[in-house]
C-alpha cells in the first residue's frame, strides 16, 4: 500500500462522517417511539430497512428507510440452527 492510499482513504471516511452528521433525519436509537412507529406504520406491515448488525439469530440492528431511525429488531419463535466452531487439528 502507498503512503498516500491512507490519507485518501481517510479524507473520505471524514467527509462521510461530516456528512452523516449534518443529515437532519438522522436519529439515535433513544429517540426511537415504537409505540407512535407501530401506529403510524401499522401491525404486519413490511418496512424498508438497512441491516448494520446481525447480533445473532434472533436480533438485529436496523436503518430504518427513508426516517433513517436506527432501531434494534428482535424475531419472536425464529429458529435458528447452533453455531459450531472447528478446532484446528494439532500436528
Amino acid at each position: 500500500m502507498t503512503a498516500a492510499r491512507p490519507l485518501t482513504l481517510l479524507l473520505n471516511f471524514q467527509r462521510t462522517q461530516d456528512a452523516a452528521e449534518s443529515t437532519a433525519g438522522a436519529r439515535s436509537s433513544s429517540d426511537f417511539n415504537a409505540t407512535a412507529f407501530l401506529q403510524t406504520v401499522g401491525k404486519g406491515a413490511s418496512v424498508k430497512a438497512v441491516v448494520e448488525q446481525v447480533m445473532n439469530g434472533s436480533m438485529m440492528r436496523v436503518t430504518l428507510l427513508p426516517s433513517l431511525q436506527s432501531a434494534t429488531i428482535q424475531l419472536c419463535g425464529a429458529q435458528v440452527s447452533d453455531s459450531t466452531r472447528e478446532r484446528p487439528n494439532p500436528t
